[in-house]
């Protein structure tokens, strides 16, 4: 018996299908447990605080994109991928169960792959029209969206400069990446410099105070074994800190049991910064 090889169209298809089945129906299980978590209980009865809960995957194409991943549905199944598009660029799906779930937010992105060619390129300037629009939207629904930045982080010093217009001119709070493109994965070299941008924008403002801080070496906890993508990433956040804090960043990996070995480490660790 032999494994069936899929062509790079097959590969595209079958991820833009997955995209699709998490923006129809993973905001649906989202919404589904949000209104059975934020469900009246006994102790909330007794005055306790409610949960707040926030849908943290949601993704929104916007009416004035036309979607291209119809091209490999087939016939029969057309009819429920118009459907899952639609609700892709309604803002009134993306909207409605915020109030009826008791959802406190959605934290939205744009994933590209719905708009790209068969050769899995973009629209020229559709990562600047993407972040614009999605500035928009959250600005419109302060405290209800919150809109992630599209970058294309295999695109060198171009991706960098779009997440800090992003951030910086737009307001946008983080990004969302593409954790491949064609053989290139997050961690080439192409993607370093918006991997970089990414970590000096994530750094807090550092207040005056009587003490510098910090002052001692910086243990950055990596969940996973040296080499991996999640690796490299961890030594380039930990060389930018380096730079623009003064003090050494030691990577401590902690692999093991799917990450949750370095995250029971750093959520034990002394709360000493």
């Amino acid at each position: 018996m032999t494994d069936e090889i899929k062509t790079p169209h097959e590969i595209e298809s079958s991820r833009r299908q997955f995209l699709g089945a998490i923006g129809a129906g993973v905001a649906g299980a989202s919404v589904a447990a949000a209104g059975a978590l934020a469900a009246p209980s006994e102790t909330a009865a007794q005055g306790a605080t409610p949960l707040k809960i926030v849908d943290f995957h949601n993704h929104y194409m916007g009416p004035s994109w036309t979607l291209t991943n119809l091209a490999s549905v087939p016939p029969t199944a057309r009819p429920t991928w118009e459907k899952i598009n639609g609700n892709l660029q309604s803002q009134s799906a993306l909207l409605s169960s915020v109030e009826s779930a008791s959802i406190a937010a959605r934290v939205i992105n744009t994933p590209t792959a719905f708009i790209e060619d068969a050769d899995g390129n973009v629209p020229a300037g559709a990562y600047q029209r993407i972040n614009d629009q999605m500035a928009e939207l959250a600005g419109k629904h302060p405290g209800k969206l919150y809109g992630l930045a599209s970058v294309d982080a295999f695109a060198g010093d171009d991706g960098a400069r779009e997440l800090t217009r992003s951030v910086r001119e737009l307001g946008l709070r983080g990004v969302f990446l593409e954790s491949a493109k064609r053989d290139l994965i997050l961690g080439a070299k192409e993607t370093r410099p918006t991997l970089a941008a990414a970590a000096a924008l994530a750094l807090p403002a550092a207040p005056a105070v009587a003490q510098a801080f910090p002052n001692k070496p910086i243990r950055l906890i990596v969940p996973y074994p040296p080499g991996g993508g999640t690796d490299i990433v961890g030594r380039i956040i930990g060389q930018k800190l380096h730079e623009s804090l003064g003090q050494p960043v030691v990577i401590d990996n902690r692999g093991g049991a799917g990450g949750t070995i370095g995250t029971a480490a750093a959520a034990k660790a002394p709360a000493d910064g």
